[in-house]
């Protein structure tokens, strides 16, 4: 199962070759970030124009990477649920992704370690978190499409 984890471990292993061609990417790594960041700059200006849609927003003085792209579907707000905005891109050929699923504390390893709670926030934040494609890679055009696709979610609210 995907992002089920049932023990708490770590893999931090890494091969010789594994370290050489990451120290090789090292040199790629300022470009593919600005690349990131100003792709993710596009997408929040887009999703800040609809209600329902809430982006990331790091703080002034960090530096973000945008490993990933992460919205909160607000379905109380919008009229969509997580699931039908990630099938609305989905139809347009867009992947998506829900970074994460479960909340930490409902992980089965989880009660073993801490007395078990309901923890309300984590659970809503879990049930509406979608990621959107945001690597360094995207075209003008690719970007435009979502932008687009995101735009029709403030205009079409409910079946497409």
């Amino acid at each position: 199962l995907k992002y089920f984890h049932a023990q708490l471990g770590v893999n931090g292993r890494m091969t010789e070759i594994a370290a050489a061609i990451g120290l090789a990417e090292l040199e790629q790594l300022p470009g593919r970030i600005e690349a990131r960041r100003r792709n993710a700059a596009i997408l929040q200006q887009a999703v800040g124009q609809v209600p329902g849609l809430l982006a990331q927003k790091p703080e002034p003085e960090s530096c973000h990477s945008y490993h990933q792209f992460s919205i909160w579907v607000d379905e109380a707000n919008l009229g969509l649920s997580r699931d039908e905005v990630a099938s609305r891109f989905e139809e347009q050929g867009i992947e998506t992704a829900v970074h994460y699923p479960r909340p930490v504390h409902l992980q089965p390893f989880w009660p073993r370690h801490l007395t078990p709670g309901p923890l309300p926030v984590s659970e809503r934040l879990a049930a509406g978190v979608l990621s959107l494609p945001v690597h360094q890679y995207l075209t003008e055009e690719q970007l435009d499409h979502m932008v687009d696709v995101i735009t029709r979610l403030r205009r079409r609210r409910g079946p497409s």
